[in-house]
C-alpha cells in the first residue's frame, strides 16, 4: 500500500501500525505514560525524524520543546541516550544534532512565551519537519489542580503550536505524564480531557 504523504517512524513498528503507518505531518499525536517507556520512545521519534524520507523520517530540522521542572527531573534533554539514538541510526552526530533547535520553558510564564518564537522558526523557511513538546501540560499542574484560568492558558499554548505546525505540514509530537483516576480505571493525560480528546 502506498503513502500518499511520507510517514515519520516511531521506531517501534507495532506502533506504527497502530497509527497507520506512523506520525502523518500537520497531526498532532500525544502519547502519555511512565516516564520510563515514553522518554525513549519520544528521543527515537526524534532522532527518526532526521533520517532521510527513504529511511522512515523527515529528512529535516526539529524543534525539542521541554516543559518541566529542572529542579524535580534533574535534566532537561539526555544528551547521552540522544547520541547513542543518533549513532545507532547512523546518522553523523554533530550534523544531526545540528539539526535539533531546543528550547526550554521551567514556567507556565516561560512556556507562554517560547510558543512564539518556537512558531516563528516553524513558520520561517528553516525546513523544520517535527516540533516535539516534552511534557506539554506539566508546567501548568505543577501548582496542583488544573483550574480553569491555567487549563485556559494550556489551550492557548497547545492551539497556538498545533495551527502553526498544521499549516506548515510540521507533525507534532507531544508527552506527558498520566494522570491516574480511581481504582480500574485507564489513566488519563495530565491536561485532562482537553488533552485527551484533542489528538488525532
Amino acid at each position: 500500500m502506498e503513502l500518499s504523504e511520507p510517514r515519520l517512524s516511531t521506531g517501534v513498528e507495532p506502533l506504527d501500525r497502530l497509527l497507520g503507518g506512523g506520525i502523518r505531518p500537520g497531526v498532532f499525536h500525544l502519547f502519555y505514560g511512565s516516564e520510563s517507556c515514553l522518554d525513549p520512545l519520544l528521543y527515537r521519534i526524534l532522532v527518526s525524524s532526521l533520517l532521510p524520507v527513504g529511511m522512515g523520517g523527515f529528512g529535516g530540522r526539529a524543534v525539542y520543546l521541554y516543559c518541566g521542572s529542572y529542579r524535580v527531573e534533574k535534566n532537561v534533554l539526555d544528551t547521552g541516550l540522544l547520541t547513542s539514538l543518533v549513532k545507532a541510526s547512523g546518522l553523523d552526530p554533530a550534523e544531526a544534532l545540528d539539526r535539533v533547535d531546543v528550547f526550554l520553558a521551567f514556567s507556565g510564564e516561560q512556556q507562554e512565551q517560547v510558543v512564539e518564537d518556537v512558531a516563528r522558526l516553524i513558520t520561517g523557511e528553516h525546513g523544520v519537519k517535527l516540533l516535539l513538546v516534552y511534557n506539554i501540560a506539566g508546567l501548568f499542574r505543577a501548582e496542583g489542580r488544573l483550574g480553569r484560568e491555567r487549563l485556559a492558558r494550556l489551550k492557548n499554548v497547545v492551539s497556538r503550536l498545533w495551527q502553526s505546525c498544521a499549516e506548515h505540514g510540521v507533525a507534532m509530537v507531544a508527552g506527558c505524564r498520566p494522570k491516574f483516576g480511581r481504582k480500574g480505571e485507564l489513566p488519563r493525560p495530565e491536561g485532562g480531557r482537553y488533552l485527551q480528546h484533542l489528538p488525532a
